[in-house]
């Protein structure tokens, strides 16, 4: 559970960047949660003690006047130290007074800039560093209480408050272009947020197989696979957490997977003792058509079929409900159906890309991913799943 880690990283985050910040915390073996920006205070307040810091990134639907205003009635009254990178940087420095305004032209690029190597932050670092910029707002003038720690010429880049560990930062320092962001990150989790090194998660596995084993209990489990690392993983976890008899594993061919792919997922995950049934449905996906979203189950809206599809967007819909049709139909034959709950392996950045309201209630669709098309949406408000468990960690109500 949540409460066993004593250190422990709060993401809040929105949209697209989250997936590469998420994954270089991770690096560092620290447990992260994802929330929307709506939260209530309430809500944050149930992770403590275990939070240990906050970092905020943001979408594109995030107005100024609104993210300060939570920041200072929510986000502030945790008492942990805060950083906000891009537009949560910005949301950081509205915050505190600043003004943000819409640049002349965008700035898209790596830059060398300008650093105040005897601030934590930037700890270990030379004074100048490459990092990549990209954004079309920038803080004008900063507020009283907060002090620049880097800069490229004479714009901001990064900030701190006088005497609060609240940080801003307008580069990234997730990504590879920011040649010493990883050091960024870590300075922040390990110096300013005071996690200990030693104390970082020491067995996902184990805690994954706990967590499975408590939504299960007696029940068993229908997982389809598509022969993606997602749901791979989650049908070995699924195996060594219930044993195979109670796991019934079956892999889609959707016609469009490569050269003798599902072979090789069905002899891997047999090696670990599971049987997988292997579907083969190419015609049928080829073929499959959907509604328009918002329109299920009504036929006056049915999509052309997909081997007739050029919009993107559109076809990855068709893949998600076809494969939610299937899944439909193979719980209705069975006799013991209420006796299965059904498992997703997904991320919570793929659901965010989908503009899914269980990980952010204010992501904007970026694409729909398979397994959170609306039909997809349909079936787990149906029948329930191990899905809500799994992928998006929220303290209890």
């Amino acid at each position: 559970s949540f409460s066993s880690f004593q250190c422990t990283l709060l993401f809040y985050l929105l949209y697209l960047s989250l997936q590469v910040i998420n994954r270089r915390i991770g690096e560092l073996g620290i447990q992260t949660v994802f929330l929307p920006l709506n939260t209530p205070f309430k809500k944050l307040q149930q992770y403590l003690p275990s939070l240990r810091g906050v970092i905020i990134s943001g979408g594109p639907s995030v107005g100024d006047q609104e993210a300060a205003q939570f920041l200072t009635n929510s986000i502030f009254k945790l008492s942990v130290p805060v950083l906000g990178i891009c537009l949560g940087h910005q949301m950081v420095c509205s915050a505190f007074g600043s003004s943000v305004d819409k640049c002349l032209a965008r700035e898209d690029g790596s830059f060398t800039i300008k650093v105040d190597n005897s601030n934590p932050l930037f700890s270990g670092l030379r004074e100048d560093q490459q990092v990549l910029i990209t954004h079309g707002y920038a803080v004008s003038t900063l507020g009283p209480e907060l002090r620049t720690i880097a800069k490229l010429d004479n714009f901001v880049q990064g900030v701190q408050h006088s005497s609060l560990p609240i940080f801003g930062l307008q580069f990234h320092p997730e990504v590879d272009l920011t040649v010493n962001g990883r050091m960024i990150l870590r300075n922040f989790c390990y110096s300013i947020c005071g996690i200990p090194i030693g104390s970082v998660i020491r067995n996902r596995q184990t805690l994954c197989m706990e967590e499975i084993k408590n939504e299960v209990k007696e029940r068993k489990v229908l997982a389809l696979l598509s022969g993606g690392v997602d749901s791979t993983v989650l049908a070995a976890l699924l195996t060594k957490a219930l044993g195979p008899s109670r796991v019934m594993a079956v892999h889609i061919d959707t016609g469009l997977m490569r050269k003798n792919e599902s072979k090789l997922v069905v002899d891997s995950l047999k090696k670990i003792g599971l049987d997988v049934k292997l579907m083969e449905c190419g015609y049928r996906f080829l073929n499959g058509t959907t509604w328009t979203p918002g329109e299920i189950y009504r036929n006056n809206n049915k999509t052309d079929c997909l081997n007739c599809t050029v919009d993107p967007e559109q076809k990855r819909t068709i893949i998600g409900d076809v494969f939610m049709q299937i899944m439909g139909e193979m719980l209705d034959s069975l006799e013991d159906k209420e006796d299965y709950v059904l498992a997703q392996g997904t991320l919570a950045p793929d659901l965010i890309e989908s503009g899914s309201k269980l990980s952010s209630a204010m992501a904007d669709t970026i694409k729909t991913h398979h397994n959170d098309s609306p039909m997809a949406r349909e079936f787990r408000n149906a029948v329930g799943s191990l899905f809500f468990s799994l992928v998006t960690k929220s303290p209890p109500s």
